[in-house]
């Protein structure tokens, strides 16, 4: 199957087909069972945060349709990346919220996708080629939050010293400092 985002075939055959194997989105439509599932896993993410006012990420319709709100995803994936209070089924919840974004209503979402593979790198040791996949999309998008993450690599505590690895630091503080504030 072709995934809809960056156009590869899909290689995953086994444990997780339903998402691309190049850039880590949900490859299938979500229909509106997934959309509850999904809604009613995230509701109580966000209560046993104690956040549950304070965060509003999906709106309805009258026909009872679902739509996502981008601000409160964000506001999901800064308070997990923070916090490192999550599960895989969650994880995947995320990922299924953000592909919906992107896909439904043609949202830039490499932000997002970086935040959350970063995250799931980090946390569950997974998702290392999905990141490097958004970050290299952010590079190119000049987005960034691609080159914070980028430097962020860069301060490795065994590395910052190194001359290469220093002067590959200025490179990217120079770039940034010609790229737009969020």
């Amino acid at each position: 199957m072709k995934c809809w985002n960056c156009k590869k075939n899909n290689k995953n055959k086994g444990y997780n087909y339903e998402y691309c194997s190049k850039c880590g989105l949900y490859i299938q439509a979500l229909q509106q069972p997934d959309l509850e599932n999904i809604i009613e896993l995230l509701e109580k993410m966000v209560e046993r945060w104690g956040l549950k006012k304070s965060i509003s990420f999906f709106k309805r319709h009258e026909d009872n349709g679902v739509v996502f709100k981008y601000k409160g995803i964000k506001a999901i994936l800064n308070h997990v990346f923070h916090d490192d209070d999550i599960t895989i089924r969650e994880l995947n919840a995320l990922i299924k919220a953000i592909s919906y974004i992107s896909k439904e209503f043609e949202m830039n979402i490499t932000e997002l996708a970086i935040n959350l593979f970063w995250f799931a790198k980090d946390f569950f040791n997974s998702h290392q080629s999905h990141l490097l996949y958004w970050i290299k999309k952010g590079l190119k998008e000049r987005n960034r939050y691609a080159y914070e993450c980028l430097l962020f690599e860069f301060y490795n505590p065994e590395e910052c010293h190194k001359k290469k690895v220093l002067k590959k630091a200025e490179k990217i503080r120079s770039i940034m400092r010609t790229l737009p504030n969020y």
